[in-house]
């Protein structure tokens, strides 16, 4: 059987980025629920928009950010490691951003207490960012030819 190089950092950023990805798809049901009731009280109607579609593409960028984080794991097991340590970085940071801002903008809406369904959601990409930190860690910069 042939030995994967960078197998475990590669399974790291796949459930990683599989976390982030169901975290950025469940990102706007989950927040919208939570923002609607102080948004239609507090603000006008264009705001709102403004604000929701801020939200859509938070959540999207966090889906994005969880496929980079799976091609950066399986470019590890190549000989480009190092512009995949780096994808891994970028990747986990883009997605890093987007739950932060996302959380930011509860607390703007003046949401402090938050939803077991957000909490799931927010929980499930923070976990595979950490899995990403994690995988870009454990990487090997190695030769892929057994000697």
């Amino acid at each position: 059987m042939k030995v994967i190089h960078n197998r475990n950092p590669m399974l790291l950023c796949l459930l990683g980025g599989i976390l982030m990805i169901a975290s950025g798809i469940g990102g706007s049901m989950g927040y919208l629920v939570e923002l609607e009731g102080p948004l239609q009280n507090g603000v006008d109607s264009a705001l709102s928009m403004t604000l929701d579609l801020i939200m859509a593409i938070l959540t999207v960028l966090t889906a994005l950010a969880g496929l980079g984080l799976i091609i950066a794991g399986f470019i590890l097991t190549t000989k480009y490691v190092e512009p995949a340590r780096y994808a891994i970085i970028v990747t986990v940071g883009t997605g890093v951003l987007s739950l932060t801002m996302s959380l930011v903008q509860l607390a703007m809406a003046g949401v402090l207490r938050m939803d077991l369904t957000v909490q799931l959601v927010q929980s499930l990409g923070w976990i595979g960012a950490m899995f990403g930190v994690i995988a870009r860690v454990v990487s090997k910069q190695q030769s892929i030819v057994s000697n």
